[in-house]
């Protein structure tokens, strides 16, 4: 059935410089139709090399609108940092558990706004992961993050509010 052909697979974008992938067999993308996905895709025998991936959001958005292509060549299998065990993360469509990654060139994306930053902390590299000088610099991290979003997010509400006139009173911002 067309059910059993959908799987709920975060779209992201390819990296050399944070959370780089690990190519296990193929290669990395080279133009804008071709995707890496996750290892575990082709371990479950799901995806093969070569097969085409079509992707759609899961609700009434339009996909084209924020990516240039949206269907993709698999021209390899993957395994990324962000990942150490078989739990891929949760989403909002299907059974809201994520079945893998798929990995696209940056250029696809044309929203002009992020929806997800992976950031490398200056100085927890050499500290333990487990020692409270670790947990101190990340709590101190977070802390600045959360104040800068709030005034990130307030800049962006305002630039919707100039985007959209009338958005905000129809209830569509909020």
């Amino acid at each position: 059935s067309d059910d059993e052909d959908k799987r709920a697979i975060r779209l992201m974008s390819l990296s050399d410089q944070i959370n780089v992938p690990v190519i296990v067999e193929g290669r990395a993308p080279a133009s804008e139709g071709e995707c890496l996905l996750d290892s575990l895709l082709k371990v479950y025998g799901i995806y093969e090399i070569g097969d085409t991936v079509s992707f759609v959001s899961g609700t009434d958005a339009d996909l084209g609108a924020q990516m240039s292509v949206t269907s993709f060549t698999v021209v390899g299998f993957a395994d990324l940092p962000q990942y150490t065990d078989v739990n891929r993360g949760t989403g909002t469509v299907g059974n809201g558990e994520l079945d893998g990654f798929a990995l696209v060139l940056p250029q696809v994306f044309t929203s002009p706004v992020y929806t997800e930053a992976h950031l490398l902390l200056a100085g927890a590299k050499q500290l333990d992961s487990f020692s409270e000088d670790y947990d101190a610099l990340v709590q101190s991290a977070e802390q600045a993050l959360e104040t800068l979003s709030e005034t990130a997010c307030e800049r962006r509400f305002e630039q919707l509010k100039e985007e959209y006139p009338g958005a905000a009173e129809m209830g569509l911002l909020s």
